[in-house]
């Protein structure tokens, strides 16, 4: 569940919690604002806060999974 491919905002209400905290969501974003210019609209906000925001998720998922990863290539 990302806006990928709809806007989050016509998405069901139960489910636009859900999409706008998705890594995919906010790197989409990300690109959108890149390649559009500035502030695209329906985003909210600027291109320095998605670009941030997704190499903050992908620092995270990296180091949750990495370390992961090496905990069980150690162990095996």
């Amino acid at each position: 569940v990302s806006s990928g491919y709809v806007p989050v905002a016509t998405m069901p209400g139960w489910m636009q919690p859900f999409a706008e905290h998705q890594p995919i969501t906010v790197m989409v974003d990300a690109v959108r604002s890149l390649v559009l210019g500035g502030h695209v609209s329906g985003v909210g906000h600027g291109t320095a806060y998605y670009v941030v925001v997704s190499l903050l998720w992908s620092a995270g998922l990296t180091i949750v999974f990495g370390s992961i990863a090496v905990a069980r290539y150690r162990r095996g």
